[in-house]
């Protein structure tokens, strides 16, 4: 588990509220917030702020250990959900692509799974 000690925030808890309010995230706002009791000082574990939180502190290690490598860029800026899937939808532009073709031109045609498109 990331030490809560060896972590560095630049930060100043100011500018954290700061970016706090500007955020429109909720899932971005728990992170700042996250970086804003860590920077006050007032938790000894990451499991006594992640219950604060209602974080798991999995969840929040990963989180601490991402500050760690990325800074705040990877707490305020969204993220692909796969490098498979970069536009992040659940159904690939291509492959949407592909069943509206289908659909559109040969109402007869059909396929037996996903992998035949």
């Amino acid at each position: 588990m990331a030490s809560l000690k060896s972590l560095h925030i630049k930060e100043s808890v100011d500018e954290l509220k700061s970016l706090l309010k500007s955020t429109k995230n909720p899932k971005y706002k728990t992170r700042i917030k996250v970086l804003i009791a860590l920077k006050s000082g007032k938790y000894k574990s990451q499991k006594e702020l992640s219950k604060q939180l209602n974080v798991h502190y999995i969840t929040l290690n990963r989180w601490v250990l991402e500050y760690k490598s990325e800074g705040i860029e990877s707490f305020i800026q969204r993220k692909p959900d796969n490098a498979n899937n970069p536009d992040g939808r659940v159904i690939p532009k291509k492959v949407k692509d592909a069943l509206i073709e289908i659909f559109t031109t040969d109402k007869k045609q059909s396929f037996k799974s996903y992998v035949e498109l």
